[in-house]
């Protein structure tokens, strides 16, 4: 008796305890459910209601309820379907609106830079302009400096210049010394014509050589008489005595003794 009444116990507790699991596989279908079913803005037909949630709770009471019809592969593609429209929608929008503020952007530019274009322009014709007044500038100052240098050499006309005549430190005479060296070339000199109206010394040269005489700088009243002696000197210069080195140059302008010396090459073989 006692036997039985342990196996009648026994039975009562399996059914006890199977009644407990099946609420929980139900919730377990139900959360499985929820996670694939479509979102709460979705008005789709399979969607968990009130009367889901009674029915569950009455079949945990041990009332069975019929399942509901799975989710479907067309159901989730028609849900995506959904959402990608309207993805679709916010991202047209929101081209348009960077379409028109990348188009306001490109006007404003396009207005700056054709005003920049212009301004260029006219920065290219004032540079131009400048450049072609610098360039007759440049001739004009290049003309004055050829008349300047003419001028200054015809001031200069009556000018010779003495090299290596001797020199007597404080008793020197330059004048006496110029006229016993053109006595030497063989030309009649008296003193009394006043023909010499300067002569001096001029500054030493900056060479090592400090021992030469400085170079002595003559002007005289006559041309011819410039000539004349200018001549003479390289023609038949002086080959013995004193004067035998002493040479004789025409006093020119620096502008013109910088031209010259272009040409040096031309003048040692002539």
């Amino acid at each position: 008796m006692k036997k039985s009444y342990e196996t009648k116990s026994s039975t009562r507790k399996d059914k006890k305890d199977s009644l407990q699991d099946k609420p929980q596989e139900k919730t377990q279908d139900k959360s499985l459910t929820t996670y694939f079913s479509p979102q709460p803005h979705q008005t789709l037909k399979y969607r968990t209601t009130d009367m889901d949630l009674s029915s569950e709770s009455m079949e945990s009471e041990g009332t069975k309820k019929p399942d509901k019809e799975p989710i479907t592969i067309s159901l989730l593609h028609t849900s995506l379907n959904a959402n990608l429209e309207e993805i679709k929608s916010e991202l047209a929008v929101m081209a348009t609106e960077i379409k028109a503020d990348i188009k306001k952007e490109i006007n404003i530019l396009t207005t700056k830079l054709e005003g920049l274009e212009v301004k260029l322009k006219d920065m290219d014709f004032q540079v131009n302009l400048l450049n072609d007044n610098y360039q007759l500038a440049l001739r004009k100052i290049s003309d004055l400096e050829l008349k300047v240098s003419d001028l200054e050499d015809r001031s200069r006309w009556k000018n010779l210049r003495f090299r290596n005549l001797p020199e007597k430190g404080t008793q020197d005479n330059a004048k006496q010394i110029v006229i016993e060296y053109i006595s030497a070339l063989g030309i009649t000199y008296n003193p009394s014509d006043q023909l010499i109206e300067r002569c001096h010394r001029l500054f030493k040269p900056k060479s090592p050589q400090n021992d030469l005489p400085r170079d002595i700088m003559v002007c005289f009243f006559a041309f011819d008489f410039k000539e004349t002696i200018l001549k003479a000197a390289r023609l038949n210069p002086v080959s013995s005595g004193p004067f035998q080195n002493v040479k004789v140059f025409q006093d020119l302008s620096f502008e013109t003794k910088a031209q010259r010396k272009k040409f040096g090459f031309a003048t040692q073989i002539l």
